[in-house]
């Protein structure tokens, strides 16, 4: 329902089809050859859940429309004064992207999940709106159209080296030079392996509590199921969890 996305060739990415948690600027992008149509947006029933949200309608239900106007205008103001001289219609959709993010199980338009190749993010903030699309200065060509199982994989690439740390529970010491394995025996570890992310034109770290073979300029494939990962592939590798 909300945008289009499009690379800055105007190659077509994929639709933003759900919310990202923790960010209130990232999205999640369905790559697929699916667009959303005029039909796929109703800017009446947006108008109406807007003014709901923003307390911009009278006892009987109907919208005041100079003080959702106005509520609109100070949301623009404040968090996307970049995109103050676009359209109507686009700042509508753009705050409601931003005030309606729902639950992370709800879909912006229903699509099987066989159609779908795989989510990439997308944050709103370095992205340009136009023509009512959404356009990204990246090249999206690391999504792979093969899934494991039927979750659909958020996709990435690794812009850094992997950082994997080995932690004793009984000493706050490193490894001692020229100390071998024998000297880790009886002693609890935990393995953490941080990454620095890029997923479509959003850069984020995210440290796992496994150690994981990978490494800068991998792709990897993150399967999650009610914010919890299920699953991670990299390299030819399934790690499950």
């Amino acid at each position: 329902m909300p945008f289009n996305v499009y690379d800055s060739n105007r190659k077509y990415l994929g639709f933003i089809q759900a919310a990202y948690p923790q960010y209130t600027n990232v999205f999640m992008v369905a790559s697929t050859d699916i667009k959303l149509e005029k039909k796929d947006f109703d800017i009446n029933n947006i108008k109406s859940e807007l003014a709901s949200f923003l307390g911009c309608k009278s006892i009987l239900g109907k919208i005041n429309e100079p003080r959702l106007s106005k509520s609109i205008d100070n949301i623009i103001t404040k968090e996307f004064n970049k995109f103050k001289d676009n359209t109507y219609e686009e700042l509508l959709k753009l705050v409601y992207l931003r005030i309606l993010r729902y639950g992370e199980k709800v879909r912006y338009k229903k699509v099987e999940n066989a159609q779908i190749n795989a989510y990439f993010l997308l944050d709103i903030n370095n992205a340009v709106i136009e023509n009512d699309s959404i356009i990204i200065d990246e090249e999206i060509d690391y999504i792979c159209n093969e899934k494991i199982g039927n979750l659909i994989p958020m996709v990435a690439k690794i812009t850094d080296y992997p950082r994997i740390q080995i932690d004793s529970m009984m000493s706050g010491q490193g490894l001692l030079l020229g100390a071998d394995l024998a000297d880790l025996v009886g002693r609890s570890h935990i393995h953490r392996t941080k990454l620095k992310l890029k997923s479509g034109n959003f850069i984020h770290e995210l440290d796992f509590p496994v150690e994981l073979y990978i490494k800068k300029g991998d792709t990897i494939e993150i399967y999650v199921d009610n914010r919890v990962i299920k699953r991670i592939f990299c390299d030819g590798i399934i790690y499950e969890f």
